[in-house]
């Protein structure tokens, strides 16, 4: 699903105008209309300036407009854009947290995708990550290894690296915090 039906999908199931939305996410209406219809206003300000080109229109007085606004309306854009990849990411979170409230209880088998010392990162084939927190992992006392991104058990050795192939349990998945959560199995 593409991140305009998507944002469709949850103004819908909100009942939130495109305004409203915006608000939500701290962006323009303009951002959340190109967002839906896939377009990015730096590419509708460059089309309308080939446009005027094309049509005779650039004149020295349209450039002279454009050479004034165009590092104001570059910067401002920049800004909106990495607003608009956060909340898309943050959309996608959600999705998949939602989604995985279904799945709570069952087991598959996933990569390990980050090592912290808070926990192991697993990221099962339908690309949905997930935390197996440290204080979860109560088989032993785990230890972070940072030079070697690597879980290592006190007391069984047990150790946990990135790419290792894992089976985990799904334990939680919280839509408002969008987070997913698993255990070993």
């Amino acid at each position: 699903m593409s991140i305009g039906n998507q944002i469709s999908a949850i103004r819908n199931e909100q009942q939130l105008t495109q305004e409203q939305f915006g608000e939500l996410f701290h962006v323009t209406r303009q951002t959340v209309s190109n967002w839906e219809n896939e377009k990015s206003y730096p590419d509708l300000q460059i089309h309308r300036i080939i446009k005027e080109n094309l049509r005779g229109r650039l004149t020295g007085e349209r450039m002279e407009h454009y050479r004034k606004i165009l590092t104001e309306v570059a910067s401002q854009c920049s800004q909106r854009e990495r607003t608009a990849e956060e909340s898309e990411r943050e959309v996608v979170k959600l999705k998949k947290a939602e989604y995985m409230q279904a799945h709570i209880g069952e087991e598959y088998e996933g990569v390990i995708s980050g090592v912290t010392k808070w926990g192991v990162y697993v990221e099962l084939p339908n690309t949905i990550e997930g935390l197996i927190h440290v204080a979860d992992m109560r088989d032993d006392h785990y230890n972070f290894i940072e030079e070697t991104y690597e879980m290592v058990g006190e007391h069984t050795g047990n150790t946990w690296k990135l790419g290792q192939k894992v089976q985990v349990r799904v334990t939680d998945a919280d839509r408002l915090q969008r987070t997913v959560n698993f255990e070993f199995v």
